[in-house]
């Protein structure tokens, strides 16, 4: 949307002008300019959701205002009751005067009609008429909708990371946490997304990226994401959800992220990392720093690296297994991994592949990271199941407190590693 649509300098006026502004408060006072701001949409769900973008995009860029603890509030203010009712009204009282100023606007043309066509042709018109503007309203309503292939076309804005000293480079170790017993490349994931052709009946709001993000900590890549990533691949309708990983009751672990279809089905465990603590040089591959890691941990030398690979896969690698989800991802926003996971049956015993695949930059353009991962979103809404698999047994109790500090307390240390994977197997 853009940055000056209609609306936004009562906004800005409210914001400044109010002690302790409210989104509710917001809505409350300027319904008229809300019924005569675009987006024009009959989904009542969508149409909050962007103004409540708006409301919270403004309030960042107000200097008096505490994005966070607005962002909580707003959070709040929409999970109540009554919002349904209030946009169910806006939208009524809209179509009502589109009506009615179609049927004055008919009127008109049968009475200037004659005046019309004695126009000469090189005569530039004097005032654009209201039917032009009817035509303007209706191409912005059209551009609010559009398709997957379109969205997924665009690129995503840099983020600018401020130069801060005593960040962590470790990484929160979850207590669900496995350890893949082989881990190889993911053959041909690019040529498989630019060969992928998605559905063009479900239909998508215009993206709006915000720019120029600054990140301090962990939560500015999650707050990145949402509003670049999640929000422009969340479609009208719904169908897909990007939702915190707490959110459901029944999701083993905490992942940052999980995305679920209308049915509130797990579909694809998501895991953000800041590039000071994940990051993988343009000319080195993840899996071979992944081993080599390995390999140092378990030996006697103390691992010195500036930033780790081995914990954030074995992280979501763990909710995946945890969930039985066969999809993954691991971002940070720069660069963002796709993780596959199968399970080989042998004499009984289960063993873990994870195949994962080059990383996608924010900036990539074939494949964009949108549509990388919306081709992720699409594998698993098809097929989105793999086997459970349990923890490993644990041999110490180590910990290795990270950056960022979440419920799942670091109690798991370092496990046993069951070796390469055999020959003979059957996989799930």
């Amino acid at each position: 949307m853009s940055k000056n649509y209609i609306g936004r300098d009562v906004l800005v006026s409210y914001l400044r002008e109010q002690k302790k502004p409210s989104y509710r408060g917001f809505l409350a006072l300027y319904q008229d300019e809300i019924i005569t701001s675009p987006p024009f949409l009959d989904n009542w769900s969508r149409t909050d959701k962007i103004w409540a973008g708006r409301f919270l995009k403004a309030s960042e860029e107000h200097e008096e205002s505490n994005y966070e603890d607005m962002k909580k509030k707003v959070d709040s203010e929409r999970s109540g009751d009554g919002l349904k009712n209030y946009w169910e009204k806006i939208i009524e009282e809209r179509e009502r005067r589109e009506r009615n100023h179609t049927i004055k606007r008919k009127t008109e043309d049968k009475e200037n009609v004659h005046a019309w066509t004695k126009r000469k042709i090189s005569s530039p018109p004097e005032k654009a008429s209201s039917f032009s503007s009817i035509q303007v309203t209706l191409s912005s309503i059209l551009s609010e909708e559009i398709s997957l292939s379109t969205v997924i076309c665009n690129t995503l804005p840099n983020l600018i990371y401020l130069e801060l000293r005593g960040k962590s480079n470790s990484s929160t170790e979850s207590t669900e946490q496995r350890f893949p017993d082989e881990i190889t490349n993911w053959v041909g994931f690019e040529q498989e997304v630019r060969a992928w052709k998605p559905e063009e009946d479900i239909k998508y709001p215009t993206p709006t990226f915000s720019k120029c993000r600054k990140v301090t900590c962990e939560k500015d890549i999650w707050t990145a994401s949402d509003i670049n990533i999640f929000d422009a691949l969340t479609p009208l309708d719904q169908s897909i959800l990007f939702l915190d990983g707490r959110a459901l009751k029944d999701t083993i672990g905490q992942p940052d992220f999980v995305v679920v279809n209308g049915n509130m089905l797990l579909l694809v465990a998501w895991e953000c990392k800041p590039k000071w603590v994940l990051q993988v040089p343009q000319n080195e591959d993840i899996i071979s720093l992944y081993y080599q890691e390995k390999k140092e941990r378990e030996g006697t030398l103390v691992y010195s690296k500036d930033t780790s690979v081995f914990d954030p896969i074995n992280q979501i690698y763990g909710y995946m297994c945890a969930n039985s989800l066969r999809y993954g991802v691991l971002s940070t926003y720069d660069q963002t991994w796709f993780l596959k996971r199968r399970v080989y049956k042998v004499e009984e015993e289960n063993y873990g592949l994870l195949s994962i695949s080059g990383f996608i930059k924010n900036t990539s353009t074939d494949p964009t990271l949108l549509r990388s991962v919306a081709y992720i979103i699409n594998l698993a809404s098809n097929d989105r199941y793999a086997p459970f698999l349990n923890k490993p047994i644990m041999i110490t109790n180590d910990t290795n407190e990270g950056d960022e500090v979440d419920d799942e307390s670091s109690d798991d240390g370092d496990f046993k590693y069951k070796g390469k994977l055999p020959q003979e197997n059957k996989m799930f």
